[in-house]
């Protein structure tokens, strides 16, 4: 086995070294040596997810809340989007009159 792998490429060998690293089950890979600074780190970071996951609002929660503003929301939505397509078509216009719009001349 040791000739043939003297007998690949760069490339080669690198792919077989991924493959053989992702053959390997990712429960059962070693976890690289951590500094303290590194342990200490990933601690306070696990702390700031456990305070945030508390303070958290179920999904269920925000869903319910969302599900009675959107009758409110549905005309401004309307309003914005016909406010957005005014903008165009002035836009068109303006280019139109500049004789710059990508359709042609017209107003």
């Amino acid at each position: 086995m040791r000739d043939e792998i003297a007998k690949m490429t760069v490339e080669q060998k690198l792919a077989l070294i991924d493959a053989l690293w992702e053959s390997i089950d990712p429960a059962d890979r070693p976890l690289p040596p951590l500094s303290e600074a590194q342990r200490a780190e990933l601690e306070r970071r696990l702390q700031i997810i456990e305070q945030v996951e508390a303070e958290a609002t179920p999904w269920e929660d925000v869903r319910a809340r969302f599900q009675q503003r959107r009758p409110m929301c549905g005309w401004k939505v309307n309003l914005l989007l016909r406010h957005v397509q005014t903008l165009k078509v002035t836009g068109a216009k303006l280019m139109a009159r500049r004789g710059d719009c990508p359709i042609g001349n017209r107003h």
